[in-house]
């Protein structure tokens, strides 16, 4: 059997090849997840015994091409929080960052898809709040 090969088609298969390399390239820039767990608030006026964790959801983007985790922080404010990834490896996502009042620091495992987060928020003289996310979470794919 003799096997025929043209440019066309040899071009035609290494568009194709290249075209899903980008696909995948682009999947790979950007991780969605959905999020269930709890979340504890604690500070100046709810001291860590009498702290009850609440239910929680959200969905979660790390983007890693902008360098940034957002989506979790929005849920106690009425801001989306966007903050920046410190260091990743292919088990853990590291993600922090500062603004006037809120600090926040977290990790995403990759494998388990367990997020861990703090955020501590100052309002007004004295007061503190300190808020500690622990979520399961599982990979989502965008609608459109």
């Amino acid at each position: 059997m003799t096997v025929l090969r043209t440019s066309a088609s040899v071009t035609a298969l290494t568009a194709m090849v290249a075209a899903s390399s980008v696909t995948v390239q682009a999947a790979d820039a950007t991780l969605r997840l959905s999020c269930e767990g709890t979340v504890t608030v604690t500070g100046n006026t709810k001291m860590e015994a009498d702290a009850k964790p609440e239910p929680v959801t959200a969905n979660v983007i790390a983007d890693f091409t902008d360098g940034t985790v957002q989506g979790l922080f929005y849920l106690r404010s009425s801001l989306d929080y966007q903050v920046k990834i410190t260091a990743m490896n292919k088990a853990t996502v590291t993600f922090g960052g500062i603004s006037d009042r809120k600090a926040v620091s977290g990790k995403i495992d990759r494998t388990t898809g367990d997020i861990s987060a703090t955020s501590v928020s100052t309002g007004g003289k004295d007061l503190i709040v300190l808020e500690n996310y622990a979520l399961k979470c599982r990979p989502t794919q965008p609608l459109f």
